[in-house]
């Protein structure tokens, strides 16, 4: 079956060289079709759109958004010039006009709700109620009180009202104005963005930075919307273009270095960039979107699908013509090309939609890039190359360092206690716990978290999530569950809580009690409820629904809150909803992907090389290969838990990645002697071992200059877990042999 297979790939690479015009042609009318999808391109920022189907807390969240008609709100919080508490009159007037205009350059404005709109109402004559707003705009019209530099009296009303948003202390625990417009975007499901698409705010974002400051010098502007937080992480994605653009240029430099010849790099980045186009043209061709992990695919599959390219380029190096290199590596290539393909088809498990597609897609380029060095180089290299060397011969002299270090090999006994990581790393994995927040995907230093700590400061609490009751639940549980919610047992986890009934009853507090149930009626009825702001509350199909603003949104203290909640609500008789409670429900469900990920990766990893292992007479040395090629994974793992690093998405893609390059290196050497002799063919294959791990150690650094702070941390982890493994594949593999083994018989 081997050889019949082996047989299979060989004739497939010769019958594209017999028709190597063809090929070409072929190639470059699928690559053409990709190309012109390319403009179909989706991508989505949503929590709701990146988790995909079938998450409880994201269904919760599409129905929420779809029965109150939720839109995306962008909130920009207005402080008083340091060292000041409050706003003169003339300063708040000036706001107050800039709004009035701003909103008027906004079609696809749903609603607003700021500090001048909230609504107070007095008993005018006995048989009429007059509603009017808290702030005072006709005295923006009076001379004498825009003339009195101090603070505008009747805004002091927000202090005790029943709007978090409005209500602001400093460190000192004065009151201080803060001054909020809270902006709330239509949804379209038409957008390229997926429901939301963040460019509505790049005019309106500019003139709040340009124009405001002039009308109050020292202003401090603070964003806190998710919508404001959907266009930082499209700045974040529109800059991963120009982070592949200089993935690019680097493995390019470092490529032509190692093999002193920039045909080399040319040649790899030319079908790197083949690939990337191919897969991102079929990504959009079937409507597939792109999201934060896939805008990083292109470096990824770089990364990953390197050592094909640097094995091929050694065997050239080493005096075989390129056609004679390709010619031999196919095989072998074929297979560490599968346990990549493994690594990152793996992830195809998880319940997570956005981790499920990078998985899905990234094992599809891994699986291009080796048809591409293999079936479309050698045709390409005979029509336009042909007889001309990629690179030139290498000095078969190596420096005596370089050859000291490769012929190095630990002791049997240094060896064999390495081997000791393997338990520890399944015994740190059980000590892993999910730690993730929204605010992660920032670096710290970023804008976002420092308005984010400024309003934590100054608000207590840091967002908001809602709390949600079906029609069929009735008043009476849902007045007990808010009272729970409002007391001391949840007060570690929400700051406070706003609803229609609250703020109905400050507007009304200085009426009769028969007054302030005139008013309670008159906030609910479809008529008048809009003055009362009651669509954020009540639905038409009878929901009902308060805001909780939660202290902290990590994903452990959200689903912490949650399930409070549910001890509280029997049979789903309410539910937290909004983006904060759904992110931290699929990024719980990290941890499940990472293991059973893990553990799918090396059991067919593993199988893989016990076929290969066997193919080559070399069972007696299963052992030795296996230990030494899970070795790396296991000690990233083991680090990982010691300096409690969190499961999360980049930690979850780190340990796929590095487990799909598992095995690789073992099986060029299962295949790098032609008389099966093992320790030869690690001789014979170590200095491309080499040359791979430090190309790929140093191209993953490039993540270092990423916007978003997953990609830092994976481009760390990526630079000393594939010199860690290079260690185990190589090293640790000869020092398990120990002894030159003799050829197979």
């Amino acid at each position: 079956m081997f050889i019949a297979f082996e047989v299979f790939l060989l004739k497939a690479q010769r019958l594209v060289l017999r028709y190597p015009r063809l090929t070409l042609g072929l190639f470059a009318l699928v690559l053409g079709l990709a190309v012109s999808q390319l403009k179909a391109v989706r991508i989505i920022l949503s929590t709701e759109d990146m988790a995909g189907e079938g998450i409880e807390s994201v269904e919760n969240l599409k129905k929420t958004r779809s029965t109150f008609n939720d839109g995306y709100q962008s909130i920009v919080f207005l402080i008083p010039p340091q060292g000041r508490t409050d706003f003169s009159r003339r300063e708040v007037c000036e706001i107050w006009r800039w709004l009035a205009h701003e909103k008027l350059k906004h079609p696809e404005l749903q609603s607003s709700f700021s500090t001048f709109e909230a609504l107070e109402v007095k008993r005018a004559d006995p048989k009429f109620l007059t509603y009017g707003r808290i702030f005072d705009e006709s005295k923006c019209s009076d001379d004498l009180a825009l003339a009195d530099p101090g603070p505008v009296p009747e805004l002091s009303r927000f202090d005790q009202g029943p709007w978090p948003m409005f209500r602001a202390r400093n460190s000192q625990g004065q009151p201080i104005r803060s001054l909020t417009v809270n902006l709330t975007f239509r949804s379209n499901e038409n957008s390229r963005f997926g429901t939301f698409d963040p460019g509505v705010l790049d005019e309106y974002r500019e003139r709040v930075k340009s124009e405001l400051p002039a009308l109050v010098p020292g202003l401090g502007i603070h964003w806190a919307g998710e919508a404001d937080y959907q266009w930082y992480v499209l700045q974040g994605m529109n800059r991963a273009k120009t982070i592949n653009l200089v993935m690019a240029l680097v493995m390019l430099i470092l490529i032509a270095t190692v093999f002193r010849s920039f045909r080399v790099s040319f040649l790899f980045i030319g079908s790197m960039i083949a690939a990337g186009l191919i897969i991102y043209g079929w990504k959009a061709s079937i409507h597939s979107p792109f999201d934060l992990l896939s805008t990083s695919l292109f470096v990824f599959l770089g990364v990953a699908t390197l050592e094909d390219f640097v094995f091929v380029a050694a065997a050239h190096r080493s005096g075989k013509t390129l056609l004679g290199a390709l010619r031999g590596l196919i095989v072998p290539a074929f297979f560490t090309s599968l346990t990549t393909f493994i690594g990152f088809a793996s992830l195809g498990i998880s319940d997570v939609a956005m981790v499920r597609s990078f998985g899905l897609w990234a094992a599809a380029g891994a699986a291009l890039e080796w048809f591409i060095v293999f079936l479309i180089i050698p045709p390409f290299w005979k029509v336009f190359f042909k007889g001309k060397r990629l690179c030139p011969v290498a000095i078969q002299t190596l420096n005596p360092r370089i050859r000291k270090a490769l012929d190095w090999r630990p002791s049997i006994w240094v060896s064999r206690l390495a081997i000791l990581a393997l338990p520890l790393a399944v015994f740190s994995a059980l000590n892993f716990k999910v730690q993730d927040s929204p605010e992660r995907v920032f670096p710290p230093g970023h804008d976002y978290l420092v308005d984010l700590k400024t309003l934590q400061s100054i608000h207590d609490w840091k967002g908001h999530i809602y709390l949600v009751f079906p029609s069929e639940t009735s008043e009476d549980l849902e007045r007990k569950v808010l009272t729970e919610v409002e007391g001391p047992r949840f007060s570690k986890w929400v700051s406070d809580v706003e609803s229609l009934e609250k703020s109905a009853a400050f507007i009304a507090r200085n009426l009769t009690a028969e007054d302030r149930k005139l008013v309670m009626d008159e906030a609910r009825h479809p008529s008048v409820s809009k003055r009362f702001r009651a669509e954020e509350f009540l639905s038409q199909p009878a929901w009902r629904r308060s805001i909780l603003y939660v202290r902290d949104y990590d994903v452990n203290s959200i689903l912490q809150l949650e399930k409070g909640i549910r001890d509280l609500c029997p049979a789903e008789a309410c539910f937290l909803a909004g983006s904060l409670v759904a992110f931290a429900d699929f990024s719980g469900k990290i941890s499940n992907t990472l293991f059973e990920s893990l553990f799918v990766s090396v059991g067919l990893v593993t199988a893989t090389l016990a076929l290969l292992a066997y193919r080559k007479r070399q069972l007696k040395n299963l052992a030795p290969i296996v230990l030494s090629s899970i070795w790396g994974p296991a000690v990233m793992l083991s680090v990982m838990a010691f300096f409690k690093m969190p499961i999360n998405f980049s930690t979850c893609i780190f340990l796929s990645i590095l487990v799909g390059l598992t095995g690789d290196n073992a099986i060029q050497y299962l295949y790098g002697d032609r008389k099966g002799d093992l320790q030869s063919g690690v001789d014979q294959k170590a200095w491309a071992s080499i040359a791979t791990a430090w190309v790929m150690a140093m191209s993953s650094l490039v993540f270092l200059g990423a916007y978003f702070a997953p990609p830092k941390k994976l481009g760390m982890l990526l630079f000393f877990g594939l010199l860690i493994s290079l260690f185990g594949d190589l090293w640790l593999l000869k020092g398990l042999l120990h002894k030159p083994e003799k050829a197979a018989g």
